[in-house]
Order: C-alpha cells, then sequence, then structure tokens
C-alpha cells in the first residue's frame, strides 16, 4: 500500500503522458491518411479550418493535460531540456519537409508523421514549459 501511495502521483503523470501520445496519433493518423490528403488538395479553405479546430483542440487538451499531470504527481521544473531537443529536431524536420516539397522530390510518408509528431509535440511541451515557469515564479512571489 505505501508503494502505491508514494508512486501515484508518478502514475499519474506516466498515464497522462500516455493518453497524450494516443490522442496525438489518433490525430496523425487521421491528418495523414490519403483520404484528408486528397480532401486537403480539392478544398484547401475546409481543411485548413478542419484542421486550425483540431490543432486548437489538441494544444489546449495536451497542455491542460501535461500540466495536470506534472502539478498532480509533484514533478518539479519544466520541460526545457527536452524543449532544446525538440526544437533541432522540428527544425530539421521541417526544414527537410518543405525542401523535399518544393523540390518535387518523393516525400516519404514517415517522413509527413514525424515532422507532424515532432511540432505538436514541441508546441505542446513549450506551452505546458512556460505555464510551469509562471506557475513556480507565482508560488516563489508568495
Amino acid at each position: 500500500m505505501a508503494f502505491i501511495k508514494r508512486n501515484f502521483p508518478t502514475f499519474i503523470y506516466l498515464a497522462t503522458l500516455y493518453l497524450t501520445y494516443q490522442i496525438l496519433n489518433t490525430l496523425i493518423r487521421i491528418f495523414t491518411s490519403n483520404d484528408i490528403l486528397v480532401y486537403a488538395k480539392e478544398s484547401s479553405t475546409i481543411f485548413i479550418v478542419f484542421f486550425g479546430i483540431f490543432y486548437f483542440s489538441y494544444i489546449l487538451f495536451g497542455v491542460g493535460l501535461l500540466y495536470a499531470g506534472h502539478v498532480i504527481s509533484k514533478q518539479s521544473g519544466n520541460y526545457e531540456i527536452s524543449l532544446i531537443i525538440l526544437n533541432i529536431l522540428t527544425t530539421f524536420s521541417t526544414l527537410t519537409t518543405i525542401i523535399l516539397k518544393f523540390s518535387g522530390a518523393q516525400m516519404p510518408r514517415f517522413l509527413l508523421s514525424t515532422t507532424f509528431f515532432i511540432i505538436l509535440t514541441t508546441i505542446s511541451l513549450a506551452t505546458t514549459s512556460k505555464l510551469l515557469q509562471l506557475r513556480t515564479k507565482q508560488i516563489d512571489n508568495k
């Protein structure tokens, strides 16, 4: 019983990370499927609106889950080291995708999914990290 009580916050945080990961994977599968890509080519304006709704919903939900998991599990610190690594990967994968797209080269399907995953994860963690820094500053000022 003591083991569960002592590690309960960590279990909550791991469950939060897993849930966020599953939601992100579902979004990636939806927006990289052939049907959606064909639809995006046919009606880009509607696709942008549809994607925007899902994008902002995921960011709000993902940040909420990550922040709540971090606070409930009483984790200290923020995600700055992870963000340094993710920013490097984001820049690389985004530039690679853009260069391949504009060169007319065949873009590997995994590259689009990977870029999508890295960008959304980076945005979620950056926002959560900033909120955690603000929370720490607010607690220190009291």
